[in-house]
């Protein structure tokens, strides 16, 4: 069995990263409010963002 190179390891966490933050995106709550939609980014922290909707 082969070993995986620096160049294989780097990218397989760099696949993972993405993988993780898609689901992040993908798991955000939104709540909406008016014009206005509060995304919970992390919902233990109880922040908010406000993206207005066109």
């Amino acid at each position: 069995m082969q070993q995986p190179n620096a160049c294989s390891a780097r990218s397989l966490h760099s696949n993972q990263a993405r993988a993780k933050a898609r689901l992040l995106r993908s798991d955000r709550a939104s709540i909406p409010l008016g014009r206005y939609v509060a995304t919970e980014l992390k919902p233990k922290l109880g922040r908010y963002v406000a993206t207005e909707l066109f």
